[in-house]
């Protein structure tokens, strides 16, 4: 999500083997990252490679008065992050007032900076350290309260979320 579309080169920093063990290459790719910020990856010897499962990011489907956007990531903390970043979002909003409509009618119409900007219990929706939209509840379980679900192994049901500019 950090990179949205705009992935240009990949390097392979260390592979796991089967004997290895999650610490070791943590470990291994810590020193990889520090050595990154005075060296370049060919400087290291860092092999180009391509991701195998490249991220795909759809597109949030743009009427005139309505944004339908889809769920690209629930976190551990069932956070939900759609497909719509602050800047896309101000260009279609262009000043006008606007209602985010979800599971269950649930609505929201104000852009929160803080989970604690609501109180304990409470839905929000903000824009995370990535840029994206995401709608939680503060101290709850978005994903679960509003029947996003994960359905199989790195798969979403994408729900669609729908945002109304008045």
């Amino acid at each position: 999500m950090a990179f949205g579309a705009s992935i240009i080169k990949v390097w392979q920093c260390y592979e796991l083997d089967g004997s290895g063990v999650f610490g070791d290459w943590l470990n291994e790719i810590g020193k990889v990252a520090a050595q990154l910020q005075t060296n370049t990856p060919q400087d290291l010897g860092l092999t180009v490679c391509t991701l195998k499962n490249a991220p795909h990011h759809w597109l949030p489907k743009v009427e005139e008065d309505i944004i339908e956007c889809h769920v690209i990531h629930i976190d551990r903390y069932e956070n939900v992050v759609v497909n719509l970043t602050q800047e896309q979002f101000e260009s279609y909003r262009k000043g006008r007032g606007f209602r985010i409509q979800f599971m269950r009618d649930e609505e929201l119409s104000q852009i929160s900076t803080h989970f604690y900007n609501v109180h304990e219990g409470q839905k929000l929706c903000r824009f995370n350290s990535t840029g994206f939209l995401e709608i939680g509840i503060n101290r709850g379980k978005a994903a679960s309260l509003f029947g996003f679900k994960l359905f199989r192994e790195n798969h979403f049901i994408y729900s669609s979320i729908k945002i109304f500019f008045q």
